[in-house]
């Protein structure tokens, strides 16, 4: 049997892994490209990314390993006939866009699923599957499932076309609208099924989330493909060194940290932590520390106070988990697996956490503490406080990443498709 050609396709500078989304793509692209003999990386960039190709990027890509094509916005396709077409529905495409950016004064400021219908990517997508002959096209995110269009039918139906969705999206906009903030995409249930039932797989991230798309897209096969943080199968040194340095004698303070991006959930979360708990509890506390970091730093306001750091964008995630022993994370809403709670465990970090952001992680109550009050989380803050239960804790999150979230356990179902093809 010939080894299998996989083909991925996004939008998304995963290699910088700043974010979950660019993380979740990161994690699973390295290994893919491990596990299998011939992968190729699409990077549609569009006019909004067009300076991601710098030297930077280049390099962070050839560290990686990873064979990644550049289409951009402005780069004409090879064929003659396509070129011609290229220009003229390029101006086409402005045109819309142009009335489209227009009418946004009336406050339309998300996107449809048609606003990534972009010609030149249709155009590239299809010029790279006939140059490459994949045997499998997997796409980050169901606004790119049009992409499949473009191909003639008989050579659509010789490939296995995947879909790594990260998100239910309709549940996803419909939670952010009811807490009184816009999603980035604007679709309903029955778009997000349509777009669904064009793949032959569909990568749900969670289990809950893949009962509702097999519902959605009957006639696709969906698995369940969590997140792998240790992607390369070798845990980060902060992590195998997390337990060592815990030492809480000659009143030690328990550092606490969040990571976080700048998203309305994570906005929203956060500063209503810090109004509501954390400033009537430990505004000036020298027993316990928060440090935030992330962009969300950008949005957050807060009062000069001892016991709060506002750090800032970090350029390695692993020095910022040495600096702290727990992890919060307050979110309250939005879809998926919570990428940065699965990062905390994987460097050895306990986490303090809300229901909704515990969904999709196993149930454990020494290495993840469910807390939606301020009750449970001054219970959570008291226990962590222990340097014993503290060792313990580290040690479970360790053991909790390296069985539920590694490689192997990660992307099992999806390797096993491949293989079957």
């Amino acid at each position: 049997m010939s080894p299998k050609r996989l083909l991925i396709v996004t939008d998304v500078p995963f290699w910088r892994a700043s974010t979950g989304a660019e993380q979740r793509i990161s994690s699973l692209t390295r290994t893919l490209n491990l596990e299998l003999s011939n992968v190729k990386v699409l990077f549609l960039d569009g006019e909004h990314l067009n300076a991601s190709k710098s030297e930077a990027d280049l390099l962070a890509i050839a560290n990686l390993g990873l064979n990644v094509e550049f289409r951009r916005s402005d780069q004409p396709p090879k064929s003659t006939w396509s070129r011609l077409r290229w220009r003229f529905e390029g101006i086409v495409n402005f045109m819309a866009g142009f009335f489209k950016e227009t009418n946004r004064n009336s406050g339309d400021a998300t996107q449809q699923l048609s606003d990534f219908h972009w010609p030149w990517a249709s155009i590239g997508f299809r010029e790279t599957v006939d140059e490459f002959q994949p045997d499998v096209v997997l796409i980050e995110y169901i606004k790119w499932a049009h992409l499949l269009d473009s191909l003639p039918t008989v050579q659509r139906n010789e490939i296995t076309a995947v879909v790594d969705t990260h998100d239910l999206l309709h549940r996803r906009k419909n939670e952010f609208e009811r807490h009184g903030h816009e999603h980035w995409l604007n679709v309903t249930r029955t778009e997000e099924a349509e777009a669904l039932g064009r793949f032959d797989v569909v990568m749900a991230i969670q289990e809950t989330e893949a009962a509702e798309m097999q519902r959605m897209a009957p006639d696709s096969k969906v698995i369940v493909c969590g997140h792998a943080c240790y992607p390369d199968g070798v845990a980060p040194q902060s992590a195998r060194t997390a337990t060592v340095d815990i030492d809480h004698s000659a009143a030690q303070p328990l550092r606490l940290g969040i990571l976080a991006s700048k998203n309305a959930a994570n906005r929203l979360a956060i500063q209503e932590f810090l109004d509501g708990f954390w400033n009537t509890n430990f505004a000036n506390s020298d027993s316990v520390t928060l440090t935030i970091a992330g962009s969300v730093c950008e949005s957050i306001t807060q009062p000069s106070l001892p016991s709060v750091n506002l750090l800032g964008k970090v350029e390695e995630v692993a020095d910022f988990y040495q600096t702290i022993d727990a992890a919060i994370n307050p979110t309250q809403f939005g879809s998926g697996l919570k990428i940065k709670n699965v990062e905390a465990l994987a460097h050895g970090k306990p986490l303090i956490t809300t229901a909704h952001a515990a969904v999709g992680l196993p149930a454990d109550s020494t290495a993840i503490l469910v807390a939606d009050n301020s009750m449970g989380l001054l219970n959570a803050i008291e226990l962590l406080s222990d340097a014993d239960f503290l060792r313990q804790s580290s040690d479970a999150a360790l053991s909790i990443a390296s069985k539920s979230f590694s490689a192997r356990s990660a992307y099992a179902e999806l390797l096993k498709h491949i293989s079957a093809i």
